[in-house]
């Protein structure tokens, strides 16, 4: 009896441990205004549509492997992520490559999902980045994107299916995700870019994304 007392005590224990450690870690943001908040509904209602970039030529559809160079894990540096967990997926680095010397604004509390949004001053649009669940079915998803013109590119390693859209699409804001389903629902890892913000280039995106979105859909489900 001692002895099962004290192997559920330490595993208890263990399990304690890693919930720190994988919520923890430095920074995001956090409360934003109500500009800021309205931004974000935007964005995801977007998002929930489908990545934004494409080729001229059309949409096509190619396969890689879900491997990328991005580090994974601390959220961005100066940015209160204590109310958003999931932010910690994103590296300080990876923060900066994508969103320069912009600052990030605090992400909305939510323990399910990270937006993180840095935008020019005095400007009403920015650069952003979603970690969330989209309303959008998956193979809806993949076909609206490739009617739309963006690339359609198959990765593997990420749930039970998945894929990088990305391209350039007159009438959108240029933008690059990873888009997966796991358990009947879908989810993305999305970047994109407004206002006066300086696109970065899809492979880029893809190497900073997959490995967040790697992480990600091994968490899933969220309690």
């Amino acid at each position: 009896m001692k002895n099962t007392t004290l192997v559920r005590l330490a595993t208890s224990f263990i399990a304690g441990a890693m919930l720190l450690g994988a919520c923890g870690g430095s920074t995001d943001s956090a409360t934003e205004s109500t500009d800021s908040s309205n931004q974000a509904t935007a964005e995801a209602d977007a998002a929930s549509t489908t990545p934004e970039t494409s080729p001229a030529d059309g949409g096509t559809t190619e396969t890689a492997s879900a491997t990328g160079s991005a580090a994974v894990s601390g959220g961005p540096e100066g940015v209160d992520i204590s109310q958003a967990p999931l932010c910690a997926l994103v590296s300080a680095e990876a923060a900066k490559t994508l969103f320069g010397d912009l600052k990030i604004s605090t992400p909305s509390p939510d323990p399910r999902s990270c937006g993180l949004f840095a935008t020019p001053e005095g400007a009403a649009f920015g650069a952003s980045l979603l970690i969330q669940p989209v309303f959008a079915q998956f193979d809806d998803n993949i076909k609206t994107s490739k009617e739309l013109g963006y690339t359609v590119e198959e990765l593997t390693g990420i749930g039970e299916k998945a894929v990088f859209i990305s391209g350039t699409v007159p009438g959108f804001a240029p933008s690059a995700d990873v888009v997966f389903l796991k358990d009947q629902t879908t989810y993305h890892v999305k970047v994109s870019f407004g206002g006066d913000v300086p696109a970065v280039d899809p492979e880029t995106v893809k190497a900073i994304t997959v490995p967040i979105a790697t992480e990600y859909a091994k968490m899933l489900p969220l309690p």
